[in-house]
C-alpha cells in the first residue's frame, strides 16, 4: 500500500505544480488584460481632452498631456521611404478634363461601335477591342506610343498649390500630397460611385524621405533603443516596452479612425501632423480607414526647384479607371444569434 501511495504522490506532485503554474499564469494574464484596458481608456481620455482643447480653447498652443505622451513615441521613429518608391494618387475626372488624345480615342470608338452595331457602353467597347485593332486603328493612327498621361496631366495630378479644403493631415490653405501604396486604396480614399471615371497618377520618390510610420514594427525596427534590454528601455522611456507599444498602437488607431464627414474632428490629426513636420519628418504613413489592409502616405513638401521640377517626387504617368463595383461587406452583431434546443 505504501509503495502504491508513493507512486501516486510522485505522479500528483508534478501535476499540482503544473496546475499551480497554470493558475498563476491565468491570474497574471487577467491582470495584464485589465491593465491594458485601463491604460487604453486613459489614452482615449487624453485624446478626447486634447481634441476638446483644440476645438474650444487653444487651437495652436494646447497644454494637453497628450502632446508630451506623443512626443515620446516620435523620438525613436526612423522609418525611411526609399528613393524610387511608387505611390498612387486618385482623382475623379470628368469628360471635359480628358486630353485631346483620349477624346480622339473615344470619338473613334463611338464611330466604330456604331459600325459594328455594338450596344455596349463605350468603355466596355474599348475594353473589348482586339489587340491588333487597338494597335493599328488607335495607337498607330493617333501616335499614342509615347503618351504617359491618359488621365490628368502632371500638374493636375499633383497636390493643389493652395488647398481650399482641410483633410486628415492638412489644415485649410496648406497643401500636402495625399497618396496610397496601391491603386485600390487610392481609389477607396476618394469614395467613388459606380460608373465614375478615375484618374490614377503614378508617383515616384526622387530621394529617401523620413516618414513617421504609424505601424509599430516598421517604425521602430531600426531604433537602437529597441535593441536594448527591457529594463534599460523602461528606464529611458519611463514605461515598459509593452505599455509603450499599446500607447503607440492606440494613437495609430485614433489617427486613422473614420471622421464621418465632420471636418472639425480633424483638428487633432492636423495638429499631430504639423507637430511631426516641426520635428523634420517629410511625411506620414498610416492605415487607410476605407480599405482594409491599405496604407496611405502624405508628403508635406510639394515645392519645386527653380527650374520648376518637383523636389521630393516625380509624377511619371496617369491612367484612367472606370468604377464597376463598390463592395461593402457587413456582419450582424445585434441581436445575438441563439441556439434553440
Amino acid at each position: 500500500m505504501n509503495n502504491d501511495m508513493s507512486k501516486i504522490l510522485r505522479i500528483i506532485e508534478p501535476l499540482k505544480k503544473t496546475m499551480a503554474l497554470a493558475s498563476y499564469l491565468a491570474a497574471e494574464n487577467k491582470k495584464w488584460q485589465q491593465h491594458k484596458f485601463e491604460l487604453k481608456q486613459e489614452i482615449l481620455k487624453l485624446w478626447n481632452n486634447f481634441e476638446k482643447e483644440l476645438k474650444t480653447q487653444n487651437r495652436y498652443f494646447p497644454k494637453s498631456e497628450f502632446i508630451d505622451l506623443f512626443r515620446k513615441t516620435a523620438e525613436e521613429v526612423k522609418y525611411m521611404l526609399p528613393k524610387g518608391y511608387t505611390l498612387y494618387r486618385a482623382r475623379k475626372i470628368e469628360m471635359e478634363n480628358f486630353s485631346s488624345e483620349v477624346n480622339e480615342v473615344i470619338n473613334t470608338a463611338i464611330k466604330d461601335s456604331y459600325k459594328y452595331q455594338k450596344n455596349e457602353n463605350i468603355w466596355e467597347y474599348i475594353e473589348h477591342i482586339s489587340p491588333e485593332e487597338w494597335e493599328n486603328d488607335y495607337i498607330n493612327k493617333f501616335s499614342l506610343q509615347n503618351i504617359k498621361f491618359w488621365g490628368f496631366n502632371s500638374e493636375d495630378s499633383d497636390a493643389p498649390l493652395r488647398s481650399n479644403t482641410q483633410g486628415r493631415v492638412n489644415p485649410i490653405g496648406i497643401s500636402y500630397l495625399y497618396t496610397a501604396c496601391d491603386v485600390n486604396t487610392a481609389i477607396a480614399e476618394i469614395q467613388p460611385t459606380i460608373e465614375q471615371t478615375i484618374s490614377i497618377a503614378k508617383i515616384e520618390t526622387l530621394k529617401e524621405l523620413k516618414l513617421f510610420n504609424f505601424d509599430f514594427h516598421n517604425a521602430f525596427k531600426d531604433s537602437a533603443l529597441f535593441k536594448k534590454p527591457l529594463r534599460e528601455f523602461a528606464k529611458r522611456k519611463g514605461m515598459s516596452y509593452f505599455d509603450f507599444k499599446l500607447i503607440f498602437d492606440t494613437i495609430s488607431e485614433l489617427f486613422s479612425k473614420p471622421i464621418l464627414g465632420d471636418t472639425n474632428n480633424y483638428y487633432a490629426t492636423q495638429y499631430i501632423s504639423e507637430f511631426l513636420k516641426h520635428l523634420e519628418f517629410d511625411g506620414i504613413k498610416y492605415k487607410s480607414s476605407l480599405e482594409k489592409g491599405g496604407l496611405n502616405i502624405v508628403l508635406f513638401d510639394t515645392s519645386k526647384h527653380n527650374e520648376n521640377k518637383l523636389k521630393n517626387y516625380e509624377i511619371v504617368s496617369s491612367s484612367l479607371h472606370r468604377i464597376t463595383n463598390v463592395k461593402i461587406t457587413s456582419k450582424e452583431i445585434l441581436p445575438r444569434k441563439t441556439t434553440k434546443t
